[in-house]
């Protein structure tokens, strides 16, 4: 979900490369539903994990992810700056 989800993002900057080439609100707006839905599922994910050491990579995956979702919602952010 995430490697489609960055791939959407990707395709709207680079579907604009003139200002008067504006991404709709509507797209914006789809691509923030599924970005909170990747919340969810991490949020679900990380809390099913316990935390004794033998799950620590799967934190360190969850917390990766983390990331990567900050990232995404940074470009979803210029995005919808540049309407």
């Amino acid at each position: 979900m995430y490697y489609q989800l960055s791939g959407d993002i990707r395709s709207l900057q680079e579907g604009q490369p003139q200002a008067e080439d504006l991404v709709s609100m509507a797209e914006i707006q789809a691509v923030r539903v599924e970005l909170s839905s990747l919340q969810d599922s991490l949020d679900r994910v990380e809390s099913s994990v316990q935390a004794p050491p033998t799950n620590l990579d799967h934190l360190r995956a969850i917390g990766e992810l983390r990331g990567d979702v900050r990232l995404l919602e940074q470009r979803v952010g210029f995005l919808e700056r540049r309407r």
